[in-house]
């Protein structure tokens, strides 16, 4: 994951963008198996002010049986004076939940 501080043309603060890849690694069997596919409009990054957001920009990513795909990038817009505490993924009936902490 990166972030990156976006301001307007005064220098004022505007929010944060954060963006990070997917890579999936489908291990169904070539010819008995099938594709599967990661939706991140399902997921959902939650704030320290306890609200969650979806994303700015995403991209479905679809991987064929006994390959590993990397994803276009994903990105949330983080308001100004928050920051992001976990990262909410769902796939299939599974959630997991990605601690984050942001460091400069």
């Amino acid at each position: 994951m990166k972030a990156l501080e976006l301001s307007n043309p005064d220098g004022k603060i505007t929010g944060i963008e954060l963006t990070y890849q997917i890579e999936v690694t489908n291990k169904n069997a070539i010819g008995g198996g099938s594709s599967i596919g990661i939706d991140p409009s399902n997921f959902r990054l939650e704030l320290d002010n306890c609200n969650k957001i979806s994303h700015e920009k995403y991209n479905y990513l679809s991987v064929k049986p006994e390959e590993t795909q990397t994803s276009e990038t994903q990105n949330f817009k983080i308001p100004t004076g928050t920051k992001p505490v976990n990262l909410h993924l769902f796939y299939d009936e599974t959630r997991a939940v990605v601690k984050l902490s942001m460091k400069e």
